[in-house]
C-alpha cells in the first residue's frame, strides 16, 4: 500500500515531461538500491565479511585492467577453443 505522500509525489512526477519523468526514475531506482544495500549490510557479520575482503584485495597484487583488443582477443580464443 502506498503512503499518501508517495501518491502525492507519484501525480506530481506524472506531470513532468517523458525526458524528466526518465531521469527521475533513474534517480529513485538508484536510491531505492543503495537503501537495499544499506539494509542488507546493517549485521555486524556482514560489515566483518566486508571488511575481510577488502584487506583481501588489499594485499593482493594489482594487475593492469585488460584492454578492449586484448579482451576481444580473449573472447575470439573462447570461440575459437569452443567450436572444437
Amino acid at each position: 500500500m502506498m503512503t499518501e505522500r508517495l501518491k502525492a509525489f507519484v501525480d506530481g512526477a506524472s506531470q513532468l515531461p517523458p525526458e524528466a519523468q526518465d531521469k527521475l526514475v533513474a534517480q529513485i531506482e538508484s536510491a531505492l538500491d543503495n537503501a537495499r544495500w544499506d539494509a542488507q549490510m546493517r549485521s555486524e557479520h556482514d560489515l566483518v565479511v566486508l571488511r575481510a575482503l577488502a584487506d583481501e584485495a588489499r594485499r593482493e597484487p594489482k594487475l593492469p585492467f585488460p584492454t578492449l583488443e586484448e579482451m576481444d582477443q580473449e573472447a575470439d580464443a573462447e570461440r575459437n577453443g569452443a567450436g572444437e
